[in-house]
């Protein structure tokens, strides 16, 4: 996010005011020293962004950048998002081992139907340790997505319901 630049507008008439790096990678505002974030107090907004979802409110003491929130968020669902499939591609393995057996005349196995295979593998799958743990590491990362996400959303900005929003976008 740090190559963008992220456009300051001022809060109440949703004007220019500057613009500013983003985030580094790691969340962080590259301009906050100890003190607030150069724009607090103010609206911010990636350039082209969705008028329905932008600009961003940031509280007038905030020591943060909500960009770098929403940023940390989508890393930890691209997270969530390896440990799912890690583990539906566990439980394609385990189903393939499974029917392998069976139609290898696993005594097991060899007399089901095809059903009852695929709840045997999804069973067996589920009792691992490496599926729980994949389970447990997915649950894990969108758990913090959501607290991530919370805290971006913790200021939300309402334009006063007497003025229409000056991007043009109806107020949420």
């Amino acid at each position: 996010m740090s190559s963008d630049r992220i456009e300051i507008l001022d809060a109440t008439t949703a004007a220019r005011l500057g613009h500013c790096s983003g985030p580094t990678t790691a969340g962080e505002c590259p301009a906050a020293d100890e003190g607030p974030v150069p724009c607090a107090g103010r609206l911010v907004r990636p350039p082209g962004a969705d008028p329905q979802a932008w600009p961003m409110w940031v509280p007038p003491d905030s020591h943060h950048c909500p960009l770098g929130s929403a940023h940390r968020a989508a890393e930890c669902l691209r997270q969530a998002d390896f440990y799912q499939d890690a583990w539906l591609a566990g439980l394609r393995r385990q189903t393939e081992l499974v029917h392998h057996l069976a139609a290898a005349g696993d005594k097991r196995f060899k007399d089901e139907p095809p059903d009852e295979l695929a709840r045997i593998s999804r069973l067996r799958w589920l009792g691992s340790p490496y599926a729980q743990e994949l389970a447990r590491m997915e649950q894990t990362f969108r758990q913090r997505a959501q607290g991530y996400l919370a805290f971006a959303r913790r200021y939300p900005y309402r334009y006063p319901a007497e003025r229409s929003h000056p991007t043009g976008a109806s107020d949420r």
